[in-house]
């Protein structure tokens, strides 16, 4: 299995927010700068997370990106998904194919168990299990403080 570009774009970006974001917004050409990403396609998968309730932006000045919620909070299969759309388990024939429907049928159960293997794995992987330094970034911490700033 081989994780696109987008999503390894979105994990590099969301990993550094995390680590960065705690008390400002992150401007998406810092982001982009820092992790060495293509601005305006960064920009796009930045997007797609907001739209996702992943990360929020604001506008202006001192605008930029922020997280939603918590590190420990964000699973790396939200953010694929928010960046790729749902993994699924589909073999690719088509109705030409010189393949027996019994086979097919076995292939696309396989790769529909991959699939589901794959979303249990990337559903157990959080954001705040990615940072270098966990408990400096509220990835373990649930403290009223952490929250209110996610609010902010």
């Amino acid at each position: 299995m081989e994780i696109g570009k987008a999503s390894t774009y979105a994990l590099m970006a969301m990993v550094y927010i995390a680590e960065h974001a705690q008390t400002r917004p992150m401007q998406g050409r810092e982001i982009a700068k820092e992790c060495d990403l293509p601005f305006g396609y960064l920009l796009k998968i930045l997007q797609s997370l907001v739209r996702q309730d992943i990360l929020k932006s604001q506008v202006g000045r001192l605008g930029g990106f922020k997280l939603c919620r918590l590190p420990h909070d964000i699973s790396a299969l939200q953010i694929i998904e928010a960046v790729d759309g749902p993994i699924a388990g589909k073999a690719a024939f088509h109705s030409r194919s010189r393949i027996s429907k019994h086979a097919i049928a076995i292939l696309e159960m396989a790769c529909q168990s991959a699939a589901t293997s794959a979303r249990e794995e990337f559903g157990g992987i959080k954001l705040g299990d990615l940072l270098e330094h966990p408990s400096r970034h509220g990835a373990r911490v649930d403290s009223k403080s952490a929250a209110a700033a996610l609010k902010s």
